[in-house]
């Protein structure tokens, strides 16, 4: 019948398909007309006065609507945008989300970790020295920030410092473990607006496992020290010289094996007569090794007696 599309219809089906096909059309080129809008971001409060913006300015791009700064900060890092519109009352959030993207640089390059999270300690964004920290099957945008450090121990002074540092107004800070046996150093400043609001807080994290692990060696040293001699009264009248030597013997062995993980030990006596080193205890050491004469001499008697 002529019509395009409906070869080998009747007249009256091919009238029956042409609503159909004119629809479609309409839909194909509304969506077209949307693809080909430039995608806009509307920060829009609640209760916004007047007209919205979406009515505004919908005939000409494709609004994104949110009704946070913090939202929007989200949506500009996983999203492309041509602008943000927002009024004047957002105008202190944005210009603080301005500089905080332009950071970004600064704060990707240095080696402590950045977090912003919001005030329900979600997180709205971080460096990649804090991703880094995260756990490994969490995201850590969009998470709460315990959850992206795999819910770790805390072991500082502070059970919780976003609630102190709320709280106090100024910074506040304490250790964390996560992992195994990694140490971080948190430090939380609260960050208010003019009307003394919070809005989000800045999580400084640091890795300080390798003093931590050595101030933690430190201290099980000095109890250990302790527990080397500690015998009631009765249990020293119960053991023979000779057996108390054995016992302080065995506690030495054993903090040296866990708390330094040395398997050969070594621990000579100074004459100082003759500058002999007599052998005390061993463990691990072969007999020549063992038994091997060495004085307190800086040549011929080794690393052992140069330090003696």
């Amino acid at each position: 019948w002529g019509i395009t599309g409906t070869i080998g219809l009747s007249k009256a089906s091919a009238r029956s398909h042409l609503p159909g096909r004119i629809r479609a059309d309409r839909d194909l080129a509304r969506a077209t007309r949307v693809a080909e809008k430039p995608r806009l971001l509307v920060i829009e409060r609640d209760g916004h006065p007047g007209t919205s913006p979406r009515a505004l300015l919908g005939d000409h791009y494709e609004i994104v609507t949110t009704r946070s700064t913090a939202r929007a900060l989200i949506l500009l890092r996983e999203q492309d945008f041509s602008g943000v519109y927002a009024d004047t009352a957002q105008l202190s959030a944005i210009r603080w989300a301005g500089v905080m993207m332009q950071a970004d640089e600064i704060l990707d390059a240095i080696s402590d970790g950045v977090a912003v999270v919001d005030p329900d300690l979600r997180i709205l964004w971080a460096n990649p020295e804090f991703q880094s920290l995260s756990d490994p099957a969490v995201e850590a945008i969009g998470s709460k920030f315990y959850r992206a450090l795999g819910n770790p121990e805390v072991i500082g002074s502070d059970p919780c410092p976003f609630t102190s540092a709320v709280a106090s107004r100024v910074p506040s800070g304490t250790v964390l473990r996560i992992g195994a046996n990694r140490y971080l150093r948190v430090t939380v400043t609260p960050v208010f607006d003019a009307g003394k609001n919070l809005t989000q807080l800045i999580a400084l994290t640091r890795d300080i496992t390798d003093e931590t692990q050595q101030q933690l060696k430190i201290n099980a040293i000095h109890k250990a020290g302790d527990e080397l001699a500690d015998l009631t009264p009765e249990e020293l009248a119960e053991l023979g010289v000779e057996e108390r030597t054995d016992l302080l013997k065995f506690n030495i062995v054993r903090h040296m094996k866990d708390l330094l993980g040395l398997d050969f030990i070594e621990i000579r006596v100074l004459d100082p007569s003759t500058s002999r080193l007599v052998p005390l205890l061993t463990e691990g050491m072969t007999p020549v090794a063992a038994n091997r004469e060495l004085y307190a001499r800086k040549e011929g008697n080794g690393v052992t007696g140069f330090v003696a």
